[in-house]
C-alpha cells in the first residue's frame, strides 16, 4: 500500500476511525453507512453482494440521494479509481448526508416493526401478505 493509506480490516471504534478519515470506502451495510451518513464525509460506497440486494439498492438510493458516490464494483484501474476520488469531494454534501439520519432511528425502527406485527397478527394471511408489507413506504432517513 501507499505511505498515505492504512489498511484497519475489521475494527471495532468504526465511528472513531470514520470521524478522523478525510474520504469513506465502505460498503453499505446499514450500521456503516449510518455512522457515515451521521460523520458527513465524502463517501463512496461500493456494496457487497447479499441476497435480495439489498446492499446494491442501497448503495443505488444513497447515490441518488447525493449522499454518495455510488459504484457497482472496486475501480478496476488507477484512472477509475481517482475519477471516483475526486467525484466524492466535488459533490460531498454534508448537508445532505446529515439530513437522512435520525437520533432515534433504533427507536423509528421498533416502532415500525411493532406497528406491522401488530397489523399482521390482526390480518387475514392472504390480505397482510398483500397489501400490508407491499404499502411500506420507508422514510427518508437511514
Amino acid at each position: 500500500l501507499p505511505s498515505n493509506l492504512e489498511l484497519k480490516g475489521w475494527v471495532t471504534d468504526a465511528a472513531r476511525c470514520i470521524a478522523a478519515a478525510d474520504l469513506i470506502i465502505s460498503s453499505a451495510g446499514n450500521t456503516v453507512c449510518h455512522q457515515i451518513l451521521a460523520a458527513s464525509k465524502p463517501w463512496i460506497v461500493v456494496p457487497e453482494w447479499r441476497y435480495f440486494d439489498e446492499q446494491k439498492r442501497k448503495a443505488e438510493a444513497l447515490g441518488v440521494a447525493g449522499a454518495a458516490v455510488s459504484l457497482p464494483g472496486l475501480p478496476a484501474s488507477a484512472q477509475r479509481w481517482q475519477d471516483a476520488v475526486a467525484q466524492a469531494f466535488a459533490q460531498h454534501d454534508p448537508v445532505r448526508q446529515r439530513s437522512l439520519v435520525s437520533a432515534d432511528s433504533a427507536s423509528a425502527t421498533a416502532r415500525w416493526i411493532e406497528d406491522l406485527i401488530a397489523r399482521l397478527w390482526n390480518a387475514p394471511l392472504a390480505e397482510a401478505t398483500t397489501s400490508t408489507i407491499s404499502t411500506y413506504r420507508p422514510e427518508t432517513s437511514i
